[in-house]
């Protein structure tokens, strides 16, 4: 089971919590044909998420009535705003979020109890197409306010970076989680020696990508699958961009759950090249 614990920077009502433990919800896509038989436009294919409403109640507490006064300000002032929405899971306690907006807030007024609303509730509106889990490759980030503490640091992380050791380079890729992800970004780095042009492709899902221009050495280039944009640093790359003659998926990157195997062919370039996966594990 889970609950939701926070919206943004902002911890939510945890007196006793109880919340939606739904799936996201999907379109119908279902259409009435001759001779009574239903037609699903989308075959045999997942269908993507529609906007799921998920609830959360709890009661909020506080020391004095002033206290539970500022405390119930503080979240009444986000409804309407977009943050991400965390989820813990128990007793694993791992955390998984989502783009989320806070559609309502309400809550019973008892006077008998001035320090404590017993049941608030929490209305917000999914944005995301599923959970996002633990963040592979690149650089790993804390949210705004929050910090080590002393002597701590981040692991570093090598099983998302693929290094080019031949002209043809067979690697693997796992996304942990339990559903596909397409906001994938790959980060083609140069080292040494240029490279003239280079094409990956992801077996389990049907994709192949190629950019086809030169990379200089001790430069990197960045396709963005959610996004849809390629760039050498900070200038626009796209017109240099192509997908591949076997590419068969309606996104640019897709990675299935589970193991995913990477074929990466470059043209020049040396050994020590690598390509990085970034990405977010994706959780129904």
């Amino acid at each position: 089971m889970f609950y939701f614990q926070r919206f943004g920077t902002l911890f939510l009502p945890d007196g006793s919590p109880k919340g939606d433990m739904a799936s996201f919800e999907t379109h119908e896509t279902g259409e009435m044909v001759a001779g009574g038989f239903i037609y699903d436009t989308h075959g045999r294919d997942p269908l993507p998420s529609a906007p799921t409403a998920f609830t959360h109640h709890a009661g909020l507490l506080s020391n004095t009535p002033a206290e539970l006064e500022d405390a119930y300000r503080s979240l009444l002032a986000l409804y309407g705003q977009w943050n991400r929405l965390y989820r813990i899971w128990l007793p694993s306690q791992s955390v998984q979020w989502i783009y989320a907006r806070l559609r309502k807030v309400r809550a019973q007024t008892d006077l008998e109890y001035p320090s404590v609303i017993r049941s608030v509730t929490c209305v917000f509106s999914a944005r995301s197409p599923h959970w996002n889990g633990r963040r592979h490759g690149g650089s790993w980030k804390f949210d705004t306010g929050e910090k080590f503490d002393t002597g701590l640091e981040f692991d570093m992380q090598t099983d998302d970076v693929i290094t080019l050791s031949a002209g043809t380079t067979v690697g693997n890729i796992t996304n942990g989680g339990n559903v596909a992800v397409t906001a994938v970004r790959v980060v083609i780095k140069a080292v040494g020696t240029d490279i003239d042009e280079i094409s990956i492709a992801i077996a389990e899902t049907n994709c192949h990508i190629e950019y086809t221009d030169t990379i200089s050495a001790g430069s990197s280039v960045a396709i963005d699958g959610g996004a849809m944009s390629v760039k050498e640093g900070t200038t626009n790359k796209y017109v240099n961009f192509e997908l591949g003659a076997n590419h068969a998926n309606q996104y640019w990157m897709q990675l299935a759950p589970g193991n995913n195997t990477i074929t990466i062919v470059r043209t020049g370039g040396s050994a020590a090249a690598t390509v990085t996966f970034e990405f977010y594990e994706g959780w129904a």
